[in-house]
């Protein structure tokens, strides 16, 4: 039977665990931090950051894109007020995807029907981002179905978090999110339920944040071990692909779409 009561008391090691697999997407084209949010996976003994189309379309270069990793310790997850209240010489302290954006080689774009919003960056076996980060195992772990008495985690990297934090430097605190599947009735042109699945988000929680930024992030649940036990494994359920602010939802792209495109590796 689902204990909701203990879920929230494991929020804290299921977001460490996600937060593992996060990484941040460097789309700047200007002086102003242009971001989104991957995840890592490894199949079949190659290696990936699985997003969204519209983070990196086919137009933009392989030479212009960069990554930053998640560096060594915890994790934090922060509320606007935190930014707000926080001096900036605090705020730095307080940024774990603090860093020069790093470039990676792509040896690969795999990507999904234009309706899907998906890619998969296909990385240099080779780089010491590969060797010196965890990837989510989707040879081992697969796809999990979202159900309605679950919670749902997202962790991302919204704009809105993100700044300046000089000598050409900027960071973004990520923002993690625990949230339920919601069935809304919506136009069939800003949602296909039979690839897609709604997550409720009420933007004016004192807690929210404009979600752009977040978009390519995974979509995860636990599987509980059992009556009064709880484990922090996750496994992916979709990846969020936008938002409709005015219906109170984010738009996720469904865990069978992500294993079709794993297919074409």
């Amino acid at each position: 039977m689902f204990n909701r009561a203990l879920e929230e008391q494991a929020q804290y090691a299921v977001f460490e665990r996600i937060s593992r697999y996060a990484v941040v997407i460097d789309v700047s084209e200007g002086i102003v931090a242009e971001l989104g949010t991957g995840t890592l996976i490894t199949f079949s003994n190659r290696y990936f950051v699985l997003t969204c189309k519209h983070v990196v379309p086919p137009k933009y270069s392989n030479e212009e894109l960069r990554f930053l990793f998640r560096p060594s310790g915890s994790s934090v997850s922060s509320t606007k007020d935190q930014i707000k209240n926080t001096p900036l010489h605090e705020l730095e302290r307080m940024i774990p995807a603090k860093s020069y954006p790093k470039k990676v080689e792509i040896i690969k774009r795999i990507y999904s029907e234009h309706r899907d919003d998906l890619v998969l960056l296909e990385l240099d076996p080779s780089s010491s981002e590969v060797k010196n980060n965890e990837f989510y195992d989707f040879s081992k772990l697969g796809i999990k179905k979202p159900t309605e008495t679950e919670l749902l985690y997202l962790y991302g990297f919204p704009a809105e978090l993100t700044r300046d934090v000089g000598f050409n430097r900027y960071g973004t605190l990520p923002y993690s999110l625990s949230s339920v599947l919601t069935h809304k009735e919506l136009d069939l042109d800003l949602f296909a339920p039979e690839r897609e699945f709604l997550i409720e988000y009420v933007l004016n929680d004192a807690d929210s944040v404009k979600p752009y930024g977040l978009s390519g992030c995974g979509v995860w649940k636990r599987i509980p071990a059992g009556e009064g036990i709880w484990t922090s494994d996750v496994y992916l359920t979709g990846v969020q692909k936008s938002v409709l602010l005015k219906r109170d939802v984010l738009v996720a792209t469904a865990g069978h779409v992500i294993e079709e495109l794993m297919s074409k590796i």
